[in-house]
């Protein structure tokens, strides 16, 4: 689920994986639709391997250019939001 509170807007997608692939392709629908006019976006989450997931996904100049857009944010490691 992704999610942006303050402009009361959420998308969610069920898939029958939950593999870095789909992550990285999550992601890459996120900055190059949803957010297409953003130069920065801000991501939340407990996935430390997000980059990796980009690399493992697409040629290094498309991961570096989404990773470039992206300001991670990570849960602390033994708490809870």
């Amino acid at each position: 689920m992704i999610t942006e509170p303050l402009g009361q807007w959420h998308k969610v997608s069920v898939r029958e994986t939950k593999t870095a692939i789909d992550l990285a392709e999550k992601i890459k629908i996120w900055l190059d639709v949803d957010y297409r006019y953003a130069e920065k976006v801000v991501l939340v989450g407990d996935n430390p391997n997000t980059p990796a997931s980009l690399y493992k996904a697409f040629p290094p100049e498309q991961a570096r250019r989404l990773i470039d857009r992206l300001e991670i944010h990570y849960n602390p490691k033994h708490g809870s939001w």
